[in-house]
């Protein structure tokens, strides 16, 4: 809406974000880890408030790395197609003010699993599609149907992803003279 604010603000531990207060309303764009990109306009007035994600529908499941739980956080990423179109008018103006994609382009959301490999991302609107991609340099997808990829045509609970680890070189470049670039 005309003369709408967009802002960001940095969620720390607790889920604690200060945003200043002055006055009239903006769109706030919430990204947290495990949730989808959460759009919404708030009354930036002076005081304590609580903002909650909607639960939405969910990608979910577990990562396997050589057969077993991985015994660490393995990074995932999921590229999201949002449906066309988003529920609160005031979105579009705080994606294109925030540079954040628009409805309809890939919308990255990394994801980390817990150490047994479980990872969950909530939030997704109805009619969601995406892709889920392994995003470690030392692991590829055991089933060659994924190669280290699955589209998704609707959120699901049930994803098994299984990953193998693969030999990796590790090295430093250097410029002609020995200094680092």
């Amino acid at each position: 809406s005309d003369g709408e604010l967009a802002r960001v603000g940095v969620v720390a531990a607790g889920g604690v974000l200060r945003l200043e207060a002055s006055g009239g309303s903006a769109a706030l764009a919430i990204a947290a880890e495990g949730h989808a990109l959460h759009v919404e306009s708030i009354e930036l007035v002076a005081g304590a408030r609580e903002l909650r994600l909607p639960a939405g529908l969910a990608v979910a499941g577990q990562v396997l790395v050589d057969g077993a739980p991985p015994g660490e956080a393995i990074k995932l990423l999921l590229l999201s197609h949002e449906p066309a179109g988003l529920p609160d008018p005031d979105a579009l103006v705080a994606l294109r003010a925030l540079g954040l994609p628009e409805p309809g382009e890939m919308r990255p959301l990394f994801l980390h699993s817990d150490d047994r490999g479980f990872f969950r991302c909530d939030g997704l609107q109805p009619g969601w599609s995406g892709t889920l991609r392994n995003a470690q340099e030392w692991c590829e997808a055991e089933d060659a149907e994924w190669r280290d990829w699955g589209e998704l045509d609707a959120p699901r609970e049930d994803v098994l992803l299984r990953l193998r680890r693969v030999p990796v070189l590790h090295g430093r470049v250097l410029l002609a003279d020995g200094v680092t670039p």
